[in-house]
């Protein structure tokens, strides 16, 4: 995981692609908070999981994943631009993807012009069962999933995998009654004296999960509680 809620959400979706492309099992990362550089977080406390695997039936949970004692023989490398690219081996480390053993880096997947710009091959479904399909690795690790899947060739897999994400990433309930209790909030009355009326708002909108760190909210504490 790196970048944002949106980013690793993106990479996550490109994954759920080249898994269903290339029939394999799915591991599902953790959240990173903090915008990449925070805590770990279990995809299925922030996102329904029982949802999620209804939709895409072949995944599994990293932590699940772990417990197999299936591990990876290498790594193969987006390379991403440097300054992000260690957050990248930092998962697989510090959750000891790879064991006790070290592990081969492959060769980077991605170009470099002649002006020494780096550019990322995005992949089809058909380069990646030309690609990765043949391979005897019984898992596969990839650095990064971001930006990796292009488009598909297969429309039909195209229309089947487009409409299980469609509905396949809801927030887990605790998150839905978290929302629930700030818009009820949101909606109570300005003072005692007031209406329910008093309380409407226009937009409540949350988009990171620091959000208390960034909004100047005089009565932050009961955001935190939630």
């Amino acid at each position: 995981p790196q970048f944002g809620m949106g980013n690793q959400l993106l990479a996550l979706k490109s994954a759920v692609a080249m898994a269903r492309t290339l029939d394999r099992w799915l591991v599902v990362p953790h959240y990173q908070s903090n915008n990449g550089r925070g805590k770990y977080v279990p995809y299925g406390a922030l996102f329904d999981l029982e949802v999620f695997q209804t939709h895409v039936p072949k995944s599994i949970t990293m932590d699940d994943f772990l417990e197999l004692g299936l591990r990876p023989r290498r790594l193969f490398d987006m390379a991403l631009p440097l300054q992000t690219v260690h957050q990248h081996f930092d998962y697989f480390t510090d959750l000891q993807v790879f064991g006790e053993g070290a592990h081969a880096l492959n060769a980077s997947i991605s170009t470099v012009d002649d002006n020494g710009v780096e550019h990322h091959i995005k992949l089809t479904d058909e380069d990646l069962l030309r690609k990765y399909g043949a391979m005897d690795d019984q898992v596969l690790a990839f650095s990064t999933t971001y930006k990796m899947f292009s488009h598909f060739i297969d429309r039909m897999l195209q229309k089947e995998v487009s409409d299980s994400w469609s509905v396949s990433v809801i927030p887990a309930r605790r998150v839905r009654e978290a929302a629930n209790a700030a818009v009820e909030r949101l909606r109570a009355p300005t003072s005692a004296e007031g209406t329910a009326e008093d309380g409407k708002f226009a937009c409540g909108h949350v988009r990171r999960t620091d959000f208390t760190e960034l909004c100047n909210v005089s009565d932050s504490a009961w955001l935190g509680s939630l």
